[in-house]
């Protein structure tokens, strides 16, 4: 049996293509294991086990280090029972010296402690672009940016429902919209609401400010904000209280020179 040239080169182009995708397989077997254990751990509030695959030179785009993740995981866990998160993969790339950047999708629930007789309902999702080195054999998260989160806590028998039109991005210095909208008309339940902004670093990014509440004279929220001069995310938060209970939904308003995507202020129902 005779091979012609362009058969030997379509079986060489084979191999190498197969290669490079087992090659990519076994990154995303490595990364995917981590994450599980990293979400198995961060489920069981397990803090010890979760750091295991954090570099001690780990660092956060938003400041924080090892110790202040341990700190600020220590602190959520005093608050909340029964959490569960769950984290997917979005890409895999390779870089020099063998570091992997990953991108991920961890959707996390809990129950949130309060001082009320029912406890809250707390779902976050957060959109974050990783980067793990290998130690030893082991994966370990050596850095991390947030790239979109948004955290919705409910509470009582029946919170209200607010449809929300909030930008994700905004460049430095610029003017940003914000609509909140309440569907059901004040008339019929009349409503506290609030918002505020918040620079996300070390100090802040792993808890929620409370915005000032008022009586609203209209159905929602409708500001105009101005971003900071510098690149510096913001905590964008607002609250509703309404006869039946209470929502509180933080979203991460990135601060960047970078063009955002066409649709930078996606509407949404909570």
């Amino acid at each position: 049996m005779r091979f012609s040239a362009y058969s030997g080169l379509t079986i060489s182009l084979v191999c190498l293509v197969a290669g490079a995708a087992q090659a990519q397989s076994v990154d995303e077997v490595a990364v995917k294991a981590t994450l599980t254990h990293l979400d198995e751990t961060a489920s069981r509030c397990d803090v010890d086990g979760m750091l295991t695959r954090y570099s001690p030179n780990f660092k956060s785009k938003d400041g924080l280090n090892v110790e202040a993740t341990r700190k600020a995981f220590t602190s959520l866990c005093a608050k909340i029972d029964k959490p569960m998160y769950r984290s997917e993969v979005r890409s895999v790339k390779k870089l020099p010296k063998g570091v992997l950047q990953v991108v991920t999708t961890t959707n996390m629930t809990a129950t949130y402690r309060t001082e009320l007789p029912k406890p809250a309902q707390l779902v976050s999702t957060v959109e974050s672009l990783n980067r793990f080195e290998s130690v030893k054999g082991v994966l370990k998260l050596v850095g991390q940016e947030i790239l979109a989160e948004n955290t919705t806590i409910s509470i009582g028998e029946k919170p209200p429902r607010v449809n929300l039109n909030l930008p994700t991005m905004v460049k430095p210095g610029r003017d940003f919209k914000i609509e909140a909208i309440l569907p059901t008309p004040l008339q019929d339940s009349p409503a506290l609401g609030g918002i505020s902004l918040t620079p996300i670093n070390a100090k802040t990014s792993t808890t929620l400010q409370m915005p000032t509440l008022e009586a609203l004279r209209s159905g929602g929220i409708f500001k105009t904000g101005q971003a900071p001069s510098r690149q510096e995310d913001q905590s964008l938060t607002l609250a509703f209280v309404q006869d039946g209970g209470m929502i509180l939904v933080s979203q991460r308003l990135r601060v960047t020179s970078a063009e955002p995507p066409v649709n930078s202020s996606p509407s949404k129902s909570e």
